[in-house]
């Protein structure tokens, strides 16, 4: 495929594709692009990889020396290239919990100027470091279970939890104020856990026990309510 046509495509839609082999040149054009298709340069982490050797992570940007010291910078980037050095060394599930604090950072407009907030390099920085699981919440035996349904109702969700022994639940939520969810029936998870949330909400994130690039592993729940309990079917 030509480079240009690839730039259409990927602004058209990027979804189809996972590796893209070129040359430098095409190669540093083509991921100025992707940083722009997911919020610009200072969303976008990068990593050098040499099989069997040291490899190099360092956000899109580089340094960005005209920002330096200036508070104004978008570290989100910086924090995501952490989280996939950590994913190449085999820390998969810190990783997770990493991107998962960008995510609610940006869901929540936390964010520096760049991508709509009004927040600085350091409270940025700060808030994501600060995104706190509170508990494990549910019972133990959703660990490595599946969500078989999802029932909206109103003001309340309803999911259907198979637990590793076969045993089925009913998770409710009630008083809901945000779902975000990909396809999440029929995901396997690895727990149910509560994270910080601005009070009266709670937040409770359905973790996936598949990595993205498995099967299945894009699939999440993450909601937020006022109220939650689980009755065993």
């Amino acid at each position: 495929m030509y480079v240009d046509a690839l730039c259409a495509q990927m602004v058209r839609d990027p979804r189809q594709f996972d590796v893209i082999v070129t040359n430098n040149m095409f190669g540093d054009i083509i991921t100025d692009l992707a940083a722009g298709l997911q919020g610009g340069l200072g969303m976008a982490a990068s990593g050098n990889i040499h099989p069997g050797r040291t490899s190099m992570f360092e956000p899109v940007h580089g340094s960005a020396p005209p920002l330096a010291g200036r508070n104004v910078a978008n570290p989100m980037g910086a924090i995501l290239t952490a989280a996939m050095m950590l994913r190449h060394l085999g820390f998969v599930h810190q990783a997770r919990w990493i991107e998962d604090d960008v995510l609610e950072a940006v869901r929540q407009k936390k964010t520096t100027q760049d991508i709509g907030g009004d927040l600085g390099t350091r409270e940025v920085g700060e808030w994501i470091s600060k995104s706190k699981f509170v508990a494990y919440v549910g019972d133990p035996d959703f660990h490595d279970g599946a969500i078989r349904k999802v029932i909206s109702e109103g003001s309340q969700l309803l999911v259907e939890i198979e637990g590793c022994s076969g045993a089925h639940f009913s998770a409710r939520f009630d008083g809901v104020k945000s779902v975000f969810s990909h396809r999440p029936e029929d995901m396997s998870i690895e727990a149910l856990v509560e994270m910080e949330a601005l009070p009266p909400s709670r937040r409770f994130v359905f973790t996936n026990s598949y990595e993205p690039e498995d099967e299945g592993g894009n699939a999440y729940l993450d909601v937020t309510a006022e109220d939650f309990s689980v009755k065993k079917l």
